[in-house]
């Protein structure tokens, strides 16, 4: 059962072949942002909610794209 996680986790997608970001994946892709800082921009709808799977919490990567070309679409108008 651990090895099929971890070969699940290894790949961090499902079937429609959409990536999950754990936190740290999540702090690197918005330039190494803290954890404290991500919290406060989940409390202020500045990213979208993660899901949770299992223990953890992950953030599907389309969706946080998506929110964060919304964003700079919104502070451009």
């Amino acid at each position: 059962m651990l090895e099929q996680y971890r070969s699940y986790n290894a790949s961090n997608t499902h079937a429609c072949g959409e990536r999950y970001l754990n936190l740290n994946e999540l702090r690197a892709k918005l330039g190494g942002r803290s954890r404290s800082a991500i919290y406060n921009d989940l409390a202020t709808g500045r990213l979208p909610q993660p899901i949770k799977l299992g223990g953890r919490i992950y953030w599907p990567e389309g969706d946080v794209d998506v929110h964060l070309r919304g964003l700079r679409d919104n502070t451009h108008k």
